[in-house]
C-alpha cells in the first residue's frame, strides 16, 4: 500500500513596516560641510578632526593651490594632499573634491597666466586624485574662477573650457566630473551625446539665490537659444534633471529668493535628482527650511523641512508593502512579494547587491536576488520576488532583507525600522 504524506506549507506572519524618519546616513549622498585647506601650510589633523560631522558621510575638500600658480606642486604639496585625502578617508568621508587657486572671490588676479600651467597642475592632481577614486563622488570645477567656480576667469571662452575639460578628463580616469552651468557642458560636449557616454555633471552654489540662480540660467527657450547660449530656467532644469539621472548633482543653497520657499525648493530638488547639499550655508534659507514645519499626514507631519529634505537627498528606499504568495493557486511557485520605492530625490549610481536572508535557529542562508536597484528612480518602485525554501515542517524562519553597495559591500540602509543593518519582514512557519 501506498502512503501519500502531504507536505506542510508555509504560513507567513509579516513585519508590520512604516517609514522611518531617521536621518539614514547612506554614502554618497546627504548633507555636507567644506574643509579648505592651503596647501603651502600643514593642516592641524586633530583640530580637523573635531570639526568633522559625525553623522555626515559626505565632506567637500577645497584644495588651494594658489601659492603655487605659477610653477609646479613641489612633491610636498602632492603628499600633502594625499594625506588630508587619506585621513577623510579613514573618518569614514566620500568626498566631493574641488581644486582651486582662489577660495577669497579674486580668481582673476589668484589663477596662472598661462593655461599650460594650469594644465600642468591638473594633471599632476588628478594623478593624486586617481589613487583614491573609489572615495570620490565627484570632481567639481576645472581650477580656474572665483572659488574654483568657473567664473571670473580669462579662461572661460569654449576653446579653453575645451582645453582644461579634456586634460582633467583625462587625469582624472574614471572619477565623475561636475562643471559649474548647463552651458558650459554644453560647450565641452557634443549635440547627442548618448547617456551611457556621460561622466560629467553639474554642481549649483547658488540654487534658489535668484530666478536664474544667480545667473546660472538665461532667459530664451532652448529651441531659439541653440546648444552653446544659456537657455531660460525651465529648460535648463529639465536638463540639469536629465544629467542629475546619471552623475550626483548638488552645491549650495543661497538667498531669499521665493523659489526657496519650501514647496517650490521641493519640487526643485526632486525635478533636478540633488544628492548633496551643504548643511550650513546659506543660513538665510536653511533658516526658513528648518522652521517651516511639513504638513502633509503621515510619519513625516510636523517635522522640519530641512529635515524632510535632509532625508531625500540622493537615493532613499522604502519598504511599502509585503505580500505572501503562499497558498492556493501560489501552492507550486510560493514566495514572497516585496514592493520598495525609491523615496530620495535621486538613484543610486552604483552597483547593489540586494539579499535575502533566512534565519533558523541562530543559522543564516542568503539568498541574492537578482535586481539592479540603479533602475529605481525616484518615485518609482519595484516589486521584488523571494521564493520560498521548501518547508520541512521543523522549523520556523525569520526573513530579513539587506542591501549592500557591490564595489565594498558598504550596507545601504532602508528607510524603515531596521534590526542592525537588515530590515527584518517576517516569521515562516507551518499552517
Amino acid at each position: 500500500m501506498m502512503l501519500f504524506v502531504k507536505k506542510p506549507e508555509w504560513k507567513f506572519t509579516e513585519e508590520k513596516l512604516i517609514e522611518s524618519t531617521e536621518y539614514l546616513g547612506n554614502p554618497g549622498c546627504g548633507w555636507y560641510h567644506i574643509h579648505a585647506f592651503s596647501l603651502e601650510e600643514e593642516p592641524d589633523m586633530e583640530e580637523l578632526y573635531w570639526c568633522l560631522c559625525k553623522e555626515e558621510t559626505l565632506a567637500l575638500v577645497m584644495l588651494d593651490i594658489g601659492a603655487y600658480r605659477e610653477e609646479p606642486l613641489p612633491e610636498s604639496v602632492l603628499g600633502r594632499m594625499r594625506g588630508i585625502l587619506d585621513f577623510f578617508g579613514k573618518q569614514g568621508k566620500e568626498l566631493i573634491v574641488r581644486a582651486v587657486y582662489d577660495k577669497e572671490g579674486r580668481g582673476m588676479e589668484r589663477e596662472p597666466a598661462s593655461i599650460q600651467t594650469v594644465e600642468a597642475h591638473m594633471q599632476q592632481i588628478g594623478a593624486v586624485l586617481s589613487g583614491f577614486a573609489e572615495q570620490i563622488v565627484v570632481v567639481q570645477g576645472l581650477l580656474v574662477g572665483n572659488w574654483g567656480e568657473m567664473h571670473g576667469s580669462k579662461f572661460l571662452s569654449k576653446e579653453k573650457l575645451q582645453r582644461l575639460f579634456l586634460t582633467y578628463r583625462s587625469a582624472l580616469g574614471n572619477i565623475r566630473m561636475a562643471v559649474r552651468t548647463p552651458v558650459q557642458w554644453r560647450m565641452i560636449h557634443t549635440e547627442g551625446t548618448k547617456p551611457e557616454q556621460i561622466q560629467t555633471g553639474l554642481f549649483d552654489d547658488g540654487m534658489f539665490g535668484s530666478s536664474s540662480n544667480l545667473g546660472t540660467y538665461g532667459t530664451r527657450p532652448k529651441e531659439i537659444a541653440g546648444w552653446e547660449t544659456e537657455w531660460r530656467r525651465e529648460d535648463e532644469l529639465d536638463f540639469a534633471g536629465y544629467l542629475g539621472e546619471r552623475i550626483p548633482y548638488g552645491g549650495e543653497a543661497v538667498g531669499t529668493d521665493i523659489c526657496g520657499e519650501l514647496p517650490q525648493a521641493l519640487a526643485e530638488l526632486k525635478r533636478t535628482h540633488v544628492s548633496y547639499l551643504n548643511s550650513v550655508y546659506d543660513e538665510q534659507i536653511l533658516g526658513r527650511w528648518k522652521q517651516t514645519k511639513w504638513q502633509e499626514t503621515g510619519v513625516w507631519n510636523g517635522r522640519s523641512g530641512y529635515d524632510y529634505i535632509g532625508a531625500r537627498l540622493g537615493y532613499r528606499f522604502v519598504i511599502r508593502d509585503i505580500y505572501c504568495r503562499c497558498g492556493g493557486k501560489y501552492r507550486k511557485t510560493p514566495c514572497i512579494e516585496v514592493r520598495i520605492e525609491n523615496a530620495g530625490f535621486a538613484p543610486l549610481y552604483e552597483e547593489a547587491e540586494l539579499t535575502a536572508v533566512w534565519e533558523t535557529d541562530g543559522e543564516e542562508k542568503e539568498d541574492r536576488l537578482p535586481t539592479d536597484m540603479r533602475l529605481v528612480l525616484p518615485d518609482r518602485q519595484i516589486t521584488i520576488t523571494i521564493l520560498l525554501p521548501e518547508n520541512t515542517g521543523k522549523e520556523e524562519r525569520r526573513l530579513y532583507l539587506i542591501l549592500r553597495r557591490k564595489r565594498d559591500g558598504r550596507i545601504l540602509r532602508f528607510a524603515n525600522q531596521t534590526q542592525g543593518d537588515r530590515v527584518y519582514l517576517g516569521l515562516f512557519g507551518n499552517r
